[in-house]
């Protein structure tokens, strides 16, 4: 089983991989898989790139815990986050509760629909 942390690159979903490294260190994970989904092909090569600086950078950072393995998927978030959970055979997915710092919102559009839709468990990570 493994733990999927969905991910937009925002600082938000940095806390939400804090949090999903954490849970998987405690259970004896040896990794977490973070997702960032991308709308087509033609985001794909620019996403790869971003994401991978992404997790050079948290690398950089410092901090402890099961590696990272980044995967980037395509298509919309909320159905992609979730398709992959199943295929990945996923007990957990930890998304942030919204990217967007200060929002109104409680829970944003994609977190909702995540929630709305999977099967799996759902931790949401406020900031």
């Amino acid at each position: 089983m493994a733990i999927i942390c969905g991910t937009d690159l925002s600082a938000a979903s940095a806390g939400a991989l804090e949090v999903a490294r954490a849970l998987a260190a405690q259970r004896g994970d040896s990794e977490v898989i973070l997702v960032y989904v991308v709308d087509d092909e033609d985001s794909a090569l620019g996403g790869r790139t971003k994401l991978e600086a992404h997790v050079a950078s948290l690398a950089a950072a410092g901090g402890s815990g099961p590696a990272i393995r980044a995967e980037l998927v395509v298509g919309p978030a909320d159905e992609t986050l979730v398709s992959f959970a199943d295929t990945e055979g996923s007990d957990l997915i930890v998304i942030a509760s919204s990217s967007k710092p200060g929002s109104l919102l409680r829970l944003g559009t994609t977190a909702e629909r995540v929630i709305a839709t999977t099967r799996v468990p759902v931790l949401v990570v406020r900031d």
